[in-house]
């Protein structure tokens, strides 16, 4: 509970099927983070049907940037109190359309990786092989 609203409350350390569990029963998933790399914990939340709220930086813009203002709502920089609140009102809005957000379970993300790494040899994993891909911008061999 916080500051004594059953509306809110803080979990401790939940393994894999406990975040499932709490995230399926949660409308919004709300961080102010500002420095989620990856945009992993936005993937979980989206994988079981909530809005995001999040940040508008970080590695969170690029997972899927066609969901920004339907699914995904953006709080501004500098934590205004009045944008803020209307990030959480679009949030708990009604959505566009029912959408199924299976393609962002972390099963499928992780098997995408995985496929994607396999066109990199280790030495073009390295720094050093990277900068010796000049011609090749994309990293994937020809």
């Amino acid at each position: 509970m916080v500051n004594g609203d059953p509306n809110f409350e803080f979990k401790g350390s939940l393994d894999s099927a406990g975040v499932r569990g709490w995230l399926r029963r949660t409308h919004v998933f709300v961080s102010g983070c500002e420095t989620e790399a990856l945009g992993i914990s936005y993937l979980e939340a989206l994988s079981q049907g909530c809005s995001v709220v999040m940040p508008a930086c970080g590695g969170g813009l690029e997972i899927a940037p066609e969901l920004i203002g339907t699914w995904i709502h953006l709080l501004p920089l500098s934590f205004d109190r009045n944008e803020t609140l209307a990030a959480l009102r679009r949030a708990f809005g009604p959505k566009c359309e029912p959408m199924t957000f299976a393609a962002y379970e972390a099963k499928v993300i992780a098997q995408a990786y995985l496929s994607l790494d396999m066109h990199f040899s280790y030495a073009e994993k390295t720094n050093h092989g990277f900068r010796n891909l000049q011609g090749n911008r994309t990293g994937v061999k020809p």
